[in-house]
């Protein structure tokens, strides 16, 4: 990828080394944070909000305890709790209908009617 660049943007996506079709892609098991955070006050109480994209269903347990861990580190003292306020859960397919399925297109429409995908691309 070029300095500043985003993974995001359609040449990576297509690109036969890091994207989607190649299984050792660049958009599998990853996880990071939108660097737009909304920060406020309400009722006495200071709110940081953040996007956080984790593409490891398993690993979803430890973002809350590492997100404290981290803002304990400034604002122990004042730390009331740290939460998820929406949670999407990325889809696992099911590999054998999902095997049985790309054959079957490509049985009927030919080999190049359909690749698989190797991963997930934030936001979409």
């Amino acid at each position: 990828m070029n300095a500043g660049s985003k993974p995001w943007e359609i040449q990576h996506i297509i690109d036969t080394n890091i994207g989607l079709i190649n299984p050792n892609t660049i958009f599998k098991d990853y996880r990071f944070m939108d660097d737009k955070l909304s920060v406020y006050s309400k009722n006495d109480h200071f709110f940081l909000e953040a996007y956080l994209y984790e593409t490891n269903a398993s690993r979803v347990p430890e973002i809350i305890p590492e997100v404290k861990r981290l803002v304990e580190d400034i604002y122990k003292s004042q730390l009331i709790s740290v939460s998820f306020i929406q949670e999407n859960l990325t889809v696992i397919n099911d590999e054998k209908l999902t095997g049985t399925a790309i054959k079957t297109i490509r049985d009927i429409y030919g080999i190049n009617a359909i690749s698989p995908d190797y991963g997930q691309v934030p936001f979409f």
